[in-house]
């Protein structure tokens, strides 16, 4: 059955090497812009409405004639020009696949910065700021939707208290001091079995990626060493899936991003290829820095397998 494959995702997210990868015949009004005889690399949208309307009447040509599947390129933020497109195409009878390429907005930043064609930072940031909201509704009017991650999530490591373990309040002496030596607070924490339920089922299920099982680790402040040897029996009695050998402990949590990036390159693990679950929304905004996928506990739990 012929199908239209519309691309979705920010400007050098990476949809144009899909549709390279992809093989499939497309409709692109970047490359069209291109061609003409007054593109101006360094200011291409003074072309672009121009090119915008002849892809629209190759894209109508192409429904109305042909029975191959295709691609359009048109960045699909603009919810009243792509559903346009996805209704004329389903009106003629064209099943319709949206292909979401995520990729964070530092990425396409930092992609934007290195190409020769730029597209203005300003338009970029108005497009992330609009991307979820038009992500919802186009996923209501199209038949199937395509996911391709930056982030494969090949290595998750998770925070303990306040994520695998539920957050408590420690009783302070009248010196401001904590006794975590007779309190054995981490020994005893009520463990979330949301979240352990959710780690132990994560991961691919079907599909090219099948064979890759994420490796799970541990990444937690502890504040002596007698609460490492307390979360490590936490460990063994909880989260047994997770060997003790992936257990990383570090004495202040705002070192976390520093900790895990010395662990990454020692480990030669790509940042691209991890995903951190932490509660403390300070450490998220550290770690995303160094370039991994970072999330609250919330998110987590709203990922799908």
């Amino acid at each position: 059955m012929k199908r239209l494959y519309m691309m979705f995702g920010l400007p050098a997210s990476g949809k144009s090497s899909w549709i390279k990868e992809s093989g499939l015949p497309y409709i692109s009004a970047d490359e069209i812009k291109e061609s003409y005889d007054d593109y101006d690399k360094g200011s291409p949208q003074r072309v672009h409405e121009r090119s915008v309307l002849q892809a629209e009447r190759q894209f109508d040509e192409r429904i109305a004639t042909s029975n191959d599947d295709f691609c359009f390129d048109g960045g699909g933020i603009n919810n009243n020009y792509t559903a346009r497109m996805v209704q004329t195409a389903k009106e003629s009878g064209w099943p319709v696949v949206l292909v979401h390429v995520d990729t964070p907005l530092a990425i396409c930043l930092e992609r934007n910065e290195a190409r020769e064609r730029h597209v203005p930072v300003d338009e970029i940031i108005s497009k992330a700021v609009r991307l979820q909201r038009c992500l919802e509704v186009l996923t209501e009017q199209v038949d199937h939707v395509i996911t391709e991650s930056y982030y494969t999530h090949k290595h998750v490591f998770f925070d303990m208290d306040g994520t695998l373990a539920a957050y408590q309040f420690l009783p302070k002496s009248v010196e401001g001091g904590i006794n975590f030596v007779d309190g054995e607070y981490f020994r005893h924490a009520k463990p979330v079995p949301q979240m352990i339920r959710h780690a132990k089922n994560f991961g691919p299920k079907g599909g090219a990626y099948d064979y890759i099982k994420p490796k799970f680790f541990i990444l937690s402040a502890i504040p002596d060493s007698t609460c490492c040897d307390e979360k490590r029996e936490w460990l063994a009695r909880h989260c047994p899936f997770i060997p003790v050998e992936n257990q990383y402990f570090i004495g202040n949590k705002r070192y976390k991003h520093e900790m895990l990036r010395n662990v990454l390159h020692k480990r030669k693990i790509n940042t691209k290829d991890v995903l951190v679950v932490d509660d403390d929304h300070a450490v998220l905004d550290d770690l995303n820095s160094i370039g991994v996928h970072a999330v609250h506990p919330s998110m987590f739990l709203c990922m799908e397998n």
